[in-house]
């Protein structure tokens, strides 16, 4: 009879078969992990409760989404396992190609440069960067500033063997906080209604792809 299809599944070498060759249960699997696999589009949004703030110092980097400060939502579990979150870090569930999302709202009166940078660390510390851009605030504006920041991250190579991804706001010049609710022009954030996620990510997995069989 038949089987749920197991979690935690792999890519399968598929096989071919001569007209006169039989397909066995095991070479059938195969081809049906297969399809399972690249079915799997896990994906994870977590954002920045309301009434929280991150403060960056001045000339400093602070990473976003702590423990203290996040509400996490996940997709349902694939084959492929879930996107992971702990200890102020995400993590991917098996390798390939993901697309991250990230928008962070700085205080009001805020001056100076800011942006957003992910960062993949593993036990021996970091190993890359990829910064987004350097947004600026030459006034001291009541809405603050937003900054926006869209990466695709691959979990091998060129990216080295980097098992947990930080978000970090840096300032250039000027102290500042990251918000969870803004304070003007009213007071917007998760709890409102309707909700307004004002610092969050998104992370996608989008598929891999191996080349040849």
């Amino acid at each position: 009879m038949p089987h749920s299809i197991p979690t935690g599944i792999s890519w399968q070498t598929p096989s071919i078969f001569d007209s006169a060759e039989f397909l066995t249960a095991t070479e059938y699997n195969k081809v049906v992990q297969d399809v399972a696999y690249f079915r799997a589009r896990p994906w994870l949004f977590a954002y920045m409760a309301g009434g929280t703030s991150i403060a960056v110092a001045s000339g400093g980097t602070s990473v976003i989404f702590t423990a203290a400060t996040t509400n996490v939502s996940v997709s349902s579990t694939s084959g492929v396992g879930s996107i992971g979150y702990a200890s102020n870090a995400f993590s991917a569930p098996t390798p390939g190609l993901y697309r991250f999302t990230a928008r962070a709202t700085i205080s009001t009166g805020s001056t100076g440069h800011f942006r957003l940078r992910a960062t993949g660390q593993n036990s021996g510390g970091a190993q890359w960067n990829i910064p987004g851009s350097w947004s600026s605030q030459n006034t001291a504006f009541n809405a603050g500033t937003d900054l926006v920041f869209t990466a695709y991250l691959g979990t091998g190579a060129p990216m080295g063997a980097a098992t947990s991804v930080y978000f970090n706001v840096d300032s250039a010049v000027s102290a500042f906080n990251v918000l969870g609710t803004t304070v003007t022009p009213s007071a917007q954030g998760p709890g409102s209604t309707p909700p307004y996620y004002n610092t969050y990510v998104f992370i996608e997995y989008l598929g891999t792809s191996f080349g040849s069989y």
